[in-house]
């Protein structure tokens, strides 16, 4: 296992025939206030003179607090799952925008480091995901 993950457009024509495989888009609605407190920044990192642009990037947050009866509590906020059709879905963000480059991402420039490190590589650089060559 290399780590490394890979991205590559996807024309209508390449869509997979099995509709079971087709992407699909979850819409969220915070339908209580108690599920807002589960919503956390992603800025964990900061703290440590981290700055961690791809959560910024993709507007990311952590969904904390599943617990006793409501273990499940992101499903509970789900409202509606739309299957997408083969087509070209336009979007203004692309892989770059996403993905922020090891030197425009100071926390990913770190878990690169962290994964190739003669210490830390061989045990856990398997599990740091790379997305730039």
């Amino acid at each position: 296992m290399t780590g490394a993950a890979t991205h590559t457009p996807l024309s209508a024509e390449d869509w997979p025939s099995d509709r079971e495989r087709w992407p699909v888009v979850l819409a969220c609605q915070n339908v209580t206030l108690s599920i807002q407190q589960s919503l956390h920044d992603c800025q964990v990192l900061a703290p440590f003179g981290f700055d961690a642009r791809r959560p910024a990037a993709q507007k990311a947050r952590f969904f904390l607090g599943g617990h006793s009866d409501h273990q499940n509590r992101l499903a509970e906020a789900v409202v509606c799952i739309f299957r997408l059709a083969p087509g070209n879905y336009g979007t203004e963000s692309n892989f770059d925008s996403l993905f922020p480059s090891p030197s425009a991402d100071p926390a990913y420039d770190t878990m690169l480091r962290f994964a190739s490190s003669p210490i830390f590589g061989p045990s856990f650089g398997r599990f740091v995901n790379r997305f730039h060559s």
